[in-house]
């Protein structure tokens, strides 16, 4: 389903979308899936400030994906993910992205 998804974007690229329309179809299509996977809505997401970091070892190996929260987030919507540590720190899977997009909807 994801490789007819990803026929169906190319091909609207090519006839009707700038490559910066695709791209925020692409962000928004990732934000949502982000969003399912930590638990909270897409709109609720939107609301908080926050970047990815990783856990790796010195050679490189990828433990987790790291989620970190800005202190200024809305409390109420950190309180609403499992899994968040005092730092405003989640841990995700380093494959937690690895999943069809389809099974997130």
């Amino acid at each position: 389903m994801v490789q007819i998804l990803e026929m169906v974007i190319e091909f609207v690229k090519k006839r009707f979308m700038s490559n910066r329309q695709l791209e925020e179809i692409q962000e928004e299509i990732f934000l949502k899936k982000l969003a399912r996977i930590i638990g909270i809505s897409y709109e609720l997401l939107g609301e908080l400030d926050w970047y990815f970091d990783t856990d790796e070892s010195n050679d490189g190996l990828i433990y987790s994906q790291l989620m970190v929260f800005s202190d200024s987030s809305p409390r109420y919507i950190l309180n609403q993910i499992d899994g968040l540590d005092d730092n405003n720190t989640l841990y995700l899977d380093p494959c937690v992205f690895d999943e069809p997009v389809e099974e997130l909807y």
